[in-house]
């Protein structure tokens, strides 16, 4: 039981790892989203899924052992949490997964706030490209014709492309 703790926790500090690493890249994006580096942001996006794999992967194993521990003590699978392991395990050990858990949770904590602000500057890009094209390609001229009975004649949107979008 002791050897399936101990990979528990190593797969968690290397799950641990991985989410810095992504909050690091998340980090990072948030100028070049502010900057527009169309390029470097496909580089950034590119680490991003391969860190995530990573984490599926790791986080697979981590449910594998979960089992394992949890058929070990008796307990149902989706009943047996790290918090709940901590109280049933050595206080070594327990230190060990209690304090490594905590990290994780600050570190998803940080990474969802940056993610949040790089979904706000993203939103405010699109907004900002689809003001930018409705100014581009439709806009009401004015229309300074008059028909025979004084009358203004219907204006037509001018657009400056043969294209509607």
């Amino acid at each position: 039981m002791d050897n399936l703790i101990n990979e528990l926790t190593d797969v968690l500090e290397k799950e641990a790892a991985l989410y810095n690493e992504l909050l690091s890249i998340s980090r990072r994006k948030t100028p070049v989203l502010v900057e527009g580096k169309v390029a470097e942001l496909e580089n950034i996006t590119k680490e991003e899924q391969s860190l995530v794999l990573q984490l599926s992967e790791l986080e697979n194993r981590r449910e594998k052992l979960m089992e394992e521990v949890s058929g070990k003590m008796s307990i149902k699978p989706e009943n047996l949490t790290v918090t709940e392991l901590v109280k049933h395990v050595g206080n070594r050990q327990g230190e060990r997964l209690d304090k490594v858990r905590k990290h994780i949770l600050d570190v998803i904590e940080e990474l969802r706030s940056t993610n949040q602000l790089n979904a706000e500057l993203v939103r405010n890009s699109l907004d900002f490209i689809n003001f930018s094209l409705n100014l581009i390609t439709s806009f009401e001229g004015e229309g300074n014709t008059y028909n025979g009975g004084a009358k203004k004649s219907g204006s037509k949107a001018k657009s400056l492309f043969d294209l509607k979008i």
